[in-house]
């Protein structure tokens, strides 16, 4: 009525091999995450970091290139382009002959 004797080896092998592994599991993945996590902040930092520094770099040559103002010497606006006053084309899609708009029920 019971198991026999030549099964109860080969389950407690099978359930020993189970054990440790879930105990690996739950002493390695913690670490891993964390050691993941540390990563990918680590590098979003290094990230932003490097993206300020273009940005500075970027505004610290648009304000040397920026033309001054003969009066007070300040930094005044870029001038107007020669098509500022006016604007650009836009293009709006022809309707073909003989179109009707589709009939809505309210």
């Amino acid at each position: 009525m019971g198991l026999s004797e030549s099964a109860v080896i080969p389950i407690a092998v099978l359930s020993a091999i189970v054990g440790v592994s879930l105990v690996f599991i739950w002493w390695w993945f913690p670490r891993a995450w964390a050691r993941g996590n540390a990563e990918e902040q680590r590098l979003q930092e290094q990230e932003m970091r490097e993206r300020e520094a273009y940005m500075a770099n970027v505004r610290a040559q648009q304000a040397v290139n920026r033309p001054r103002d003969e009066e007070t010497g300040e930094a005044g606006e870029e001038p107007p382009s020669e098509n500022h006053e006016k604007p650009p084309p836009v293009y709006v899609p022809q309707k073909p002959a003989g179109y009707q708009p589709p009939v809505t029920p309210y």
